[in-house]
């Protein structure tokens, strides 16, 4: 039954519209496509090796996996225990209160719209760039090297051009979003399938060399060989070996790389049997992916070399590559290079148009307890998708876009991974309180479980409050993970504020026509 205030219904309809489609198996198949396997894993390696060296990568994964399953657990226990699409704004609005969970769920809105819903066309360009222009200067292809430099947004000669196709892009996955149902889980599954198939080739590669292969055939190509790189980079101070003085510094580092950044929770009220699909969905994906990480790590250490990669990134200013485009050097076929390239670009895609679905059901959700306008929580008769919330968010997330491929104020000034974990830390308070502020609704919902007298979903709470504490200092004061400057605090404060505002003017808006928007705090919206 709806909240009512004054005789006014608080909730915009009896029914969200949404339909309960998602199998356990879609779960785990969105879970993995939303941080691939390849993309992923090769980001982690393009990425780190620039800030840090001497890194022990299998210590690093092992505490970053405990963080990971923390995270993920934290939020199956609440999505089993409130299955709403609109994830952490359900949770927090009504475990804490609703102005909280706004706030929470707006800074998280502008987040997902501000990196994962605009960056993905960005961040493939980067990884296809890296694979093609290594490519052409290992077979000494002028042409191969400056496309791989044009695409790069990095060393791009025309970034509008990269924005432009882009936005094609961009319409392209959002027709895909508003069709939802089969369409649009076809396509996933499409993305998924592709990158599994691209993953095995890379892992293939790994498993049929070693490091003495690789150095007869370096040589083949590069003057010096595997020595000279090592030369060279002692001429810059590298040494091989591991320095865990840094541990603490690199697992925030992977988290970023590899997840999991929560998110299936917004599209809860749409999974059949939430219990045991982001159980065996979510958690299982999470732990398939700690083992496929953890394997190419082996596989690439194996074959190549972790320490040869952080010796070639000294040689290269400190700018690493895609470990893929090293592999290039046991097989140089080019029919080989570009389905590699294509599983990095189009992996980049799929999570960026999951980003999309993922974000717009904030707004609707916000929009189904009349806090903004009610428009954006119409929901298609024919598509069972929110097509005003997308068309919004798709809108919206142009503007981020734009400024990743021709400005700087994304990446210098606008933290969105600290933004990530505010909302997160918001929403393990609201997993530790709701079992003692909403006692009746967390009795009567499948996460009752207690353990030495106390709910689970409490204890995961503490623990993932911990967890993510450390995450989020870390987000805040390592300039790796995210901007620091004074500016990027500023516009930080600005997000919490606007929400702040945007929620009291809705509140007294909707007071003034009968409506206590606090009514929302007392019960789940309709399915």
């Amino acid at each position: 039954m709806a909240a009512t205030s004054g005789g006014v219904t608080t909730f915009v309809r009896e029914a969200t519209g949404l339909v309960k489609e998602l199998s356990w198996v879609d779960v785990f198949v969105w879970s993995v496509i939303f941080f691939p396997w390849l993309t992923s894993w090769s980001g982690l390696f393009w990425v780190t090796p620039d800030y840090y060296l001497n890194v022990n990568y299998y210590l690093s994964l092992g505490v970053w996996a405990i963080t990971a399953l923390v995270v993920v657990l934290l939020y199956w226990q609440l999505t089993t225990a409130m299955p709403r699409s609109g994830g952490d704004y359900v949770f927090v609005s009504r475990a804490i209160a609703g102005s909280v969970g706004f706030v929470a769920s707006f800074i998280f809105y502008i987040a997902l719209i501000a990196d994962p819903g605009s960056a993905g066309a960005y961040w493939g360009f980067s990884e296809a760039g890296l694979q093609l222009s290594f490519y052409g200067q290992m077979v000494n292809d002028t042409g191969l090297t400056n496309l791989g430099n044009f695409l790069s947004p990095f060393t791009t000669s025309s970034p509008l051009a990269l924005f432009a196709a882009s936005a094609v892009l961009l319409v392209v996955g959002a027709v895909g979003v508003t069709l939802g149902g089969r369409v649009f889980r076809t396509i996933i599954y499409a993305f998924f399938a592709f990158g599994a198939i691209t993953l095995f080739i890379v892992m293939a590669m790994f498993v049929l060399n070693d490091q003495s292969t690789f150095a007869a055939d370096y040589a083949k190509y590069f003057s010096g060989g595997v020595p000279g790189v090592f030369s060279a980079a002692a001429n810059s101070n590298y040494s091989p070996g591991y320095n865990l003085a840094t541990l603490g510094l690199i697992v925030p580092v992977i988290f970023v790389s590899l997840g999991p950044f929560p998110t299936i929770q917004m599209v809860g009220g749409e999974i059949k049997n939430p219990k045991r699909s982001i159980l065996y969905g979510a958690v299982g994906a999470e732990l398939a992916s700690i083992l496929i990480f953890v394997l190419m790590t082996y596989l690439f250490d194996h074959s190549i070399g972790i320490s040869f990669l952080e010796a070639w990134t000294v040689t290269q200013g400190y700018s690493s590559t895609v470990p893929s485009a090293l592999a290039m050097v046991f097989y140089p076929n080019s029919a080989l290079l570009w389905v590699i390239t294509a599983g990095l670009f189009i992996g980049n895609i799929g999570w960026w148009w999951l980003a999309l679905v993922f974000a717009s059901r904030i707004p609707m959700a916000w929009a189904f307890d009349r806090v903004v306008p009610s428009q954006l929580a119409h929901v298609s008769d024919r598509f069972h998708t929110p097509t005003t919330a997308v068309a919004m968010t798709v809108l919206i997330s142009t503007i981020p876009m734009y400024l990743l491929f021709n400005a700087s104020f994304i990446s210098t000034q606008l933290n969105g991974t600290f933004l990530f974990t505010i909302a997160w830390l918001v929403s393990a308070v609201a997993a530790i309180v709701l079992p003692f502020r909403r006692r009746s609704l967390f009795e009567s919902s499948r996460a009752n479980a207690r353990i030495l007298g106390l709910p689970v979903m409490s204890w995961v709470g503490m623990i993932s409050l911990v967890v993510l504490g450390y995450l989020s200092y870390n987000a805040f004061t390592n300039p790796v993970i995210g901007p620091d400057a004074l500016i990027s605090r500023l516009v930080v404060l600005a997000i919490i504020a606007g929400g702040a505002a945007i929620y009291a003017v809705s509140y007294f808006y909707n007071r003034s026509r009968g409506v206590d928007l606090k009514l929302l705090s007392g019960e789940l919206p309709p399915e």
